[in-house]
C-alpha cells in the first residue's frame, strides 16, 4: 500500500521563515540605501547652494560698496571746487589723498567738455577711457587683465554737470575680497578667459571647450575633467563659476553603503538562526493548544484559538473546532449569568445597544408596562421614552471608560395603552456577548412623585395661609437665622422681608429675649419640657421696643434640619 509522503514541518519551517526573511531584509535595505542616497544627494545641494549663495552675496556686497563710493565722490565738495576752478593739480592731489588705487579699484574724473583725467594717464589710456564703451575699458597703460568692471557718475551742483567720476574694479587685484572668499566660502571661484578657466583664489587653470561651458548654469551641476570636481555658474557674472568637489558626496554614499551591508549580514545570520530554532519548536503549537485545554477544562475562559493561512490542516481545524466550542461556553454562561441577574430584581433591568435596540429584558421590564416580551424586544429606544432622553441614555455609550459613562435620566415610560409611567433609570456601560451595552436599571417613581406633588401642594396652601394671615409668623433655623417672616411680622418689626431673610435674629430682639430663645430651643433638642408660649420684647427697625406674645413650635425641614415655627401676636 502506497503511503502519502507529508511535508516535514521543521524544514518547511525553516525554508519559509529564510526566504521571507532575506527577502524582506534585501528590500528593506534597498529602500533605505536609495532614501539615504536621495536624501544625502538633496542635503549635499542644498550645501553647495548655500555656499554658492554666499560667494555671489558676498561679490554683491563688494559691487554695491563700490557704487557707494563712487558716489561719495561725486559728491565730495572739493572735488567740485577744484572742477569750477580748472584746478588740476589739486585734483590730482585730492584723489591721491583720499581716493588711491586699492584692492583693485582705480578712481577717475574727467572735466566737462576737456580731456583732462585725472590722475593723468598716457595718451592711448585717456583715449581709450573717452571712446571705449562700459565694460571693455582697458587697464592703465596698456596692462591686460582678465575680469575688469568700470562704473561711471556725473558730478553736478545745481544741476549743472561740472564733469564725471569715473571707478576701475580689476576683481583679480582685489586681495581683501578673495582672502573674504577664501575664508568663508568652502570653494573656489573660477574666472573665464580665453585659454580657459583660471583659479581666482588659487593657482589652477582648466581648458574647457567653450560650447561645453555654455551649458553651466546656476543649478545644474557640470563635472570639470574626469575627477570628482564640479561647477556652477554664479547668478549675475557671466564669466565667473563656483568650483566645488563631490569627494564629501562619494565617501558618505560609501559609508552608508558599509553601514547597510553589515545591518543586511547581521539580520540574515539572525534570521538564519531564528529559522533553525522554530525549527525545532514545530511541536509548540500543539503544545499551547493542549495547554488551553486544560486551562478551560479548569474552568478559564478568556482564550482563544487562532489559526492562520497556510497552517497544517490538522492544527488549522482542532483550532476552529477548540475555538468554536469556547465561543458557544462563553455565550451560554454569559447569558445564563445575566438573565438570572435580570430575573432577580424588582427593578426594570434591560440592555440597550448603541443603535438604541433593546436586547434583553428581565419581566418587570415589560409586565408593568402592559407588553409582552416579544412586543418589548420589537420597541426602539426612543419609542419606549422622549426621544430627547433617549439619546441622552444613549451618549453614555460615548462618554469615557469607568464612572463616567454613568448617569442618571429622569424620564417616564410609555405604556401599552399609552399613558405614561415615572421611573429613574440609572444606565452604564458593560460588555455583553462581545459588544459594547448599556445595563440600564430603571426604577418606578410614581410613589415618589405623587409625594413630591402634594408636598408642593401642602406648601403652597401653607404659604396661602400665612401670607394672607392677621398674625405674624417668623421661621429660624438651627443657626437662628431667618428663613422666612410674613408680611404681618415684617409690619411689627418695621423691616422688610429682603432684610430679614438670612439675617441674624439677634438683632430683633434684646440681650435676654435673646437667651431664652436659645435655651428654649437647645432644651427642645434635648428633649427637655420648655414653654411654648411665652412673651417677649422686639426692637424694631427704628428702636421702638414692643411686646408680643410668641407660640413657638419646633419642625424639620426636608433635609431633617430643626427650624423653630413662631408665631407672633402684637
Amino acid at each position: 500500500m502506497k503511503t502519502e509522503r507529508r511535508k516535514r514541518f521543521s524544514i518547511q519551517l525553516m525554508l519559509t521563515i529564510g526566504i521571507l526573511v532575506a527577502v524582506s531584509v534585501l528590500l528593506i535595505s534597498g529602500v533605505l540605501y536609495i532614501y539615504f542616497g536621495k536624501r544625502l544627494d538633496q542635503e549635499f545641494r542644498n550645501q553647495i547652494a548655500a555656499r554658492k549663495g554666499q560667494a555671489e552675496l558676498i561679490l554683491s556686497r563688494r559691487f554695491v560698496q563700490i557704487k557707494r563710493q563712487l558716489q561719495d565722490l561725486s559728491t565730495d565738495n572739493a572735488i567740485r571746487v577744484t572742477l569750477l576752478l580748472d584746478a588740476p593739480a589739486q585734483l590730482q592731489d585730492r584723489l591721491a589723498r583720499f581716493y588711491a588705487p586699492v584692492n583693485g579699484l582705480s578712481f577717475y574724473v574727467r572735466k566737462a567738455a576737456a580731456p583732462l583725467v585725472s590722475p593723468t594717464h598716457s595718451e592711448q589710456f585717456v583715449d581709450a577711457l573717452l571712446n571705449t564703451p562700459p565694460g571693455e575699458l582697458p587697464a592703465p597703460e596698456g596692462e591686460t587683465s582678465p575680469l575688469v568692471w568700470w562704473f561711471e557718475i556725473p558730478i553736478t551742483s545745481n544741476e549743472a554737470r561740472l564733469g564725471t567720476a569715473y571707478v576701475r574694479y580689476d576683481l583679480s587685484g582685489d586681495q581683501e575680497l578673495i582672502g573674504r572668499l577664501q575664508q568663508l566660502v568652502l570653494g573656489d571661484i573660477l574666472v573665464r578667459t580665453p585659454q580657459g578657466l583660471s583659479s581666482l583664489i588659487g593657482d589652477g587653470a582648466f581648458e574647457l571647450d567653450d560650447k561645453v561651458l555654455a551649458r553651466a548654469s546656476g543649478t545644474a551641476a557640470l563635472p570639470l575633467g574626469s575627477g570628482d570636481r564640479r561647477i556652477l555658474k554664479l547668478d549675475g557674472y557671466a564669466d565667473l563659476y563656483f568650483l566645488f568637489s563631490s569627494e564629501d558626496l562619494v565617501r558618505e554614499k560609501l559609508r552608508i553603503s558599509l553601514f547597510i551591508g553589515l545591518f543586511t549580514l547581521a539580520v540574515l545570520t539572525f534570521s538564519a538562526g531564528l529559522a533553525i530554532f522554530l525549527g525545532q519548536q514545530m511541536a509548540t503549537p500543539l503544545r499551547k493548544m493542549a495547554q488551553k485545554a486544560i486551562y478551560i477544562s479548569r474552568g478559564e475562559k478568556n482564550l482563544a484559538f487562532e489559526t492562520r493561512p497556510g497552517d497544517y490542516w490538522e492544527i488549522a481545524e482542532l483550532s476552529k473546532a477548540f475555538d468554536s466550542m469556547l465561543r458557544n461556553l462563553k455565550a451560554a454562561e454569559e447569558k445564563s449569568r445575566y438573565k438570572e441577574l435580570l430575573e432577580n430584581v424588582d427593578d426594570a433591568v434591560y440592555l440597550v445597544d448603541i443603535r438604541g435596540r433593546i436586547l434583553d429584558a428581565n419581566e418587570a421590564s415589560y409586565s408593568r408596562l402592559g407588553y409582552s416580551q416579544a412586543e418589548f424586544l420589537a420597541l426602539p429606544l426612543p419609542a419606549l421614552m422622549a426621544p430627547a432622553d433617549a439619546e441622552q441614555v444613549l451618549e453614555a455609550l460615548d462618554a469615557a471608560g469607568g464612572r463616567q459613562g454613568r448617569r442618571t435620566v429622569e424620564t417616564w415610560h410609555l405604556k401599552a395603552d399609552g399613558s405614561p409611567l415615572p421611573v429613574e433609570i440609572k444606565v452604564r456601560p458593560i460588555d455583553y456577548r462581545g459588544e459594547r451595552v448599556l445595563l440600564s436599571v430603571a426604577r418606578d417613581v410614581s410613589e415618589r412623585k405623587e409625594a413630591e406633588l402634594a408636598l408642593r401642594e401642602s406648601e403652597e396652601r401653607f404659604r396661602s395661609v400665612v401670607e394672607n394671615s392677621h398674625e405674624g409668623f417668623l421661621i429660624i433655623d438651627d443657626t437662628f437665622r431667618v428663613v422666612y417672616a410674613n408680611p404681618e411680622f415684617c409690619q411689627v418689626v418695621g423691616y422688610p422681608a429682603q432684610d430679614l431673610k438670612g439675617g441674624d435674629v439677634a438683632k430683633l430682639l434684646t440681650e435676654e429675649n435673646l437667651r431664652l430663645v436659645k435655651e428654649n430651643f437647645l432644651g427642645s433638642l434635648r428633649g427637655d419640657r420648655v414653654p411654648t408660649h411665652y412673651e417677649l420684647d422686639v426692637q424694631r427697625r427704628d428702636g421702638e421696643i414692643r411686646r408680643v406674645t410668641v407660640s413657638a413650635t419646633i419642625i424639620k425641614d426636608l433635609t431633617g434640619r430643626q427650624q423653630v415655627v413662631a408665631q407672633v401676636l402684637d
